[in-house]
């Protein structure tokens, strides 16, 4: 890392340079930490900061992912130019998901503490099975991670000695199985912690939403892109959850789950490949001046 930070601070690009920020976050919001205990986490922590910062002014303009992203940075003082650029593309491939008798409900992205609160999630689906609601499946599409990622792959086990129909993967998921799995989904959930997921971050959730047009639940106060309004979902608390998915998706009621589908599938064509050329292209003549850019399919 020592290296790295020495060569970040000697980038100085002779041509115009965009900084494209995955996690804005980690461009402002770190502080310095004088305090750090362990001499090599002090030296590495506080020169990737210093780095960071030196780096950041040399760019020409900054791209981010969401309208809230652009917000958090113009609210942490930066002046050069901000373009909303989003992190996925629609995958029009996908086919339209028929909706059938069983529901097939799924969590993306890896089972970490931190991340994501899959007790909550098993409590609130264990309450909906034990309501009588047998045609329901919950898949949770991740990996565990630490002794947090292995006590509720071993919850997973339990329910599913049960009888529950809950599906889980202790290792690794191959990229043709994980798609596989989101194109089959009716709805994903996104049960995040917030306080990971400040000022909209994009989610593993959120990504597959967008990428195959999929209706989605979020905890409220996530910041959701307006595009996708219409095909979302939200939960006060945590152990709501079942109570939200039972009104809205069971209790004989597929009409909601149609016109979310139906709304996901429209909302998604927002971020087609088309359509984010044309931003694309817009986003290019404005640092370049103005000049022509032919961007081709």
């Amino acid at each position: 890392w020592i290296g790295l930070c020495f060569q970040s601070i000697f980038f100085k690009p002779k041509c115009k340079s965009i900084l494209v920020a995955g996690s804005v976050t980690e461009w402002f919001g770190n502080k310095y930490k004088p305090n750090t205990f362990q001499l090599r986490r002090f030296i590495g922590y506080n020169m990737r900061y210093f780095s960071r910062k030196v780096v950041l002014r040399r760019f020409n303009s900054l791209i981010v992912h969401a309208e809230s992203l652009k917000e958090y940075a113009l609210a942490n003082g930066y002046k050069k130019d901000i373009f909303v650029l989003p992190f996925t593309i629609y995958d029009s491939s996908t086919p339209l998901k028929i909706i059938g008798k069983k529901l097939k409900f799924i969590v993306a992205g890896m089972i970490e503490e931190h991340r994501r609160d899959h007790d909550g999630l098993l409590k609130a689906f264990k309450k909906i099975w034990n309501h009588g609601y047998k045609d329901v499946n919950l898949t949770i599409l991740g990996r565990p991670i630490g002794e947090y990622g292995e006590k509720i792959i071993n919850q997973c086990r339990l329910l599913k000695e049960q009888g529950f129909d809950v599906q889980f993967y202790n290792e690794y998921i191959p990229e043709e199985i994980y798609k596989d799995e989101l194109i089959s989904a009716d709805v994903i959930i996104n049960p995040i912690k917030l306080e990971y997921y400040l000022y909209g971050k994009f989610t593993a959730g959120l990504v597959g939403a967008i990428m195959h047009a999929k209706p989605a639940i979020y905890p409220a106060n996530y910041i959701v892109p307006k595009e996708l309004l219409s095909s979302s979902l939200f939960y006060d608390e945590i152990n709501k959850l079942d109570y939200l998915i039972e009104q809205n998706f069971l209790n004989n009621n597929r009409g909601i789950l149609e016109k979310l589908s139906k709304n996901a599938k429209e909302n998604s064509e927002k971020y087609s490949i088309q359509q984010l050329t044309i931003t694309f292209r817009d986003l290019c003549k404005r640092i370049f001046n103005n000049e022509i850019i032919d961007i081709k399919l």
